[in-house]
């Protein structure tokens, strides 16, 4: 016999407990990244900056992050960046393409995901038809990855970044390859992180 239970709202009992419903958000936090940032270290990866802390409310919970990035570009032609999800200042190994940590230079293993530099023809001319202006251009990323923390202690999701290792290499977030923001071509872009605690 099945029945049938309807209801306005459901309002947690203990403050601060949660609602637990199985496959449902308990909670989400996010964060937005403004402005442009560069980074040109090629020993080891860095926080990016864009990074967000969630405390789960339960410890078989399941976080789903979400990080869509603006732009996400190498300035240096022929040469790439790339980035990795990190939990609490380390790299998460079921987010890495590989189990590999290689980064030298033909060795990508191990990155969530990479975005090459686009060569072409600097700044075309505005009248050339048809030629794609690549230096004013934003170059998106996206990445998604269900976690298990398996803990209620704060979780701090983040994207570390890394660029080619033996040729001087800038990347960049939330910004063209020319940066041109005095000139009408300016486009800046916002980056975001956004972590959902889901109950099991």
């Amino acid at each position: 016999m099945s029945s049938t239970l309807y209801v306005d709202s459901l309002i947690e009992k203990t403050s601060g407990n949660g609602v637990h419903i199985p496959g449902h958000v308990i909670q989400i936090q996010s964060y937005t990244l403004q402005g442009s940032v560069t980074f040109t270290n090629q020993t080891s990866t860095v926080n990016s900056g864009l990074e967000v802390a969630i405390t789960p409310k339960f410890s078989n919970s399941k976080i789903y992050v979400t990080m869509n990035l603006g732009s996400f570009c190498s300035l240096t032609t022929g040469t790439w960046c790339a980035g990795r999800l990190y939990r609490n200042a380390a790299p998460i190994p079921g987010a890495l393409a590989t189990t590999g940590t290689n980064t030298n230079y033909g060795n990508l293993d191990g990155y969530s995901f990479i975005h090459a530099s686009i060569p072409g023809i600097y700044k075309p001319a505005e009248s050339s038809a048809g030629v794609q202006q690549v230096n004013h251009s934003v170059k998106p990323a996206s990445f998604n990855y269900l976690d298990s923390p398996n803990s209620t202690s704060t979780q701090t999701y983040a994207l570390y970044v890394y660029v080619r290792k033996n040729v001087a290499t800038t990347g960049a977030l939330n910004r063209t390859p020319d940066n041109a923001i005095a000139s009408d071509h300016a486009i800046q872009a916002l980056s975001t992180i956004t972590v959902q605690e889901i109950a099991q």
